[in-house]
């Protein structure tokens, strides 16, 4: 019988022995970050303190790109990566905005027992200046330790200082009156206190691009070509001349200037509105870098000079229509906007050069293109 347990001990403690094995030899998740020369572990939910080394203060900017080292602890049994949104490293927190991960050096999703590969963190464009940020680091895997359900995430803290924080502003002068118009805001040229203005009065328009910083310079990034761009109902009343501005690059305390002028396809309204929009580095007076300021204002006494379709070389087909849809046919012409409207001054509106409208009987159709307004005559039947 004492044989017996003594036996019985020995088995349980070997079984023990390959189970602690098991646990020990389970593929485990390792990361570690080194700052001004100093290799740190990141365990899961802990943070990692890169603002300072001992009571040396650091600006994390000093020692970018970090390279951070993603281990497979296991002396067995390899480490398997998955990708979120087609990404293996998610970066999230405050801090986030700060920095891009390159993952050129995870070349595949496996890493071997023992193995190791590395990512790099570098400032992004949208990177701020600010003491004690935090940015958390998350890695989903088959990761038997170091994580929760497979999940590792650690976190960063840290400072930033002597990134560049150019600040855009944006003026016009209307009526002899200069106004700031701020992003996100709307500047009303329609009046001047009780008096209605007719913005067509006041054309071509200056607007200055001012760099409000005193030190760092403004780059301006052009879309689509262009450093301005127009947008809202009013966009095709305007063409713009960015002469003024003679490079990207808006010196501190700086200015650089466009011109709005009177497009050939403008038309009289009240009340209308005009977007522009204009991206750059700047850390203010905008959203991520992009500034987007509007004006209200009148057009009165446009006259236009109104010529058939066909002499610029448009034509509208069917001709007549049994169901309203109808297709403008152009050559070397750019449409911006087509107008139906019928003997009772019923109008529709379209953008496209393909349209269908709901007006029947006989139609005038005014196409408002890049060499003037033309007109033509067509038929819905009823």
């Amino acid at each position: 019988m004492k044989y017996m347990k003594i036996r019985i001990q020995k088995i349980t403690l070997l079984i023990l022995g390959v189970v602690a094995s098991l646990i020990v030899n389970a593929q485990t998740i390792e990361v570690s970050a080194t700052v001004a020369g100093v290799a740190q572990p990141i365990a899961n939910g802990s943070v990692f303190n890169a603002a300072s080394l001992g009571p040396v203060t650091l600006n994390l900017k000093d020692y970018l790109p970090l390279t951070v080292t993603i281990k497979n602890t296991s002396a067995t049994d390899p480490l398997e990566l998955e990708a979120v949104a087609g990404k293996y490293v998610v970066l999230s927190g405050t801090g986030a905005s700060d920095f891009i991960i390159n993952e050129t050096g995870i070349t595949s999703s496996t890493i071997a027992p023992k193995g190791s590969k590395t990512f790099t963190i570098s400032l992004s464009s949208t990177a701020t200046n600010g003491p004690n940020k935090t940015v958390s680091i998350s890695i989903k895997s088959n990761s038997e330790g170091n994580s929760t359900d497979g999940v590792y995430a650690g976190s960063i803290t840290y400072n930033l200082s002597g990134i560049p924080e150019p600040e855009i502003g944006v003026s016009a002068t209307v009526a002899g009156i200069t106004q700031e118009i701020d992003n996100g805001t709307v500047y009303n040229a329609a009046s001047l206190g009780p008096i209605t203005l007719n913005l067509s009065d006041y054309l071509p328009i200056t607007i200055t691009i001012n760099n409000t910083s005193s030190t760092d310079p403004l780059i301006l990034e052009t879309i689509d070509g262009k450093y301005i761009g127009l947008s809202g109902t009013g966009a095709s009343d305007f063409t713009i001349d960015e002469t003024g501005i003679s490079s990207s690059t808006i010196e501190p305390n700086g200015s650089k200037t466009f011109t709005i002028t009177l497009s050939s396809v403008a038309t009289n309204g009240s009340n209308k509105t005009v977007s522009m929009s204009i991206k750059s580095n700047s850390v203010g007076n905008s959203t991520a870098g992009m500034y987007v300021g509007s004006i209200t204002y009148n057009l009165s006494n446009i006259t236009t000079s109104i010529t058939k379709a066909s002499d610029i070389g448009l034509s509208l087909f069917p001709n007549p229509s049994k169901d309203g849809n109808m297709q403008v046919k152009a050559n070397n012409v750019i449409v911006n906007k087509i107008v139906v409207s019928n003997i009772a001054g019923q109008t529709e509106e379209f953008t496209t050069t393909q349209f269908a409208t709901s007006l029947k009987g006989l139609l005038l159709v005014k196409l408002y293109t890049d060499k003037g307004v033309v007109s033509e005559k067509i038929i819905i039947q009823e």
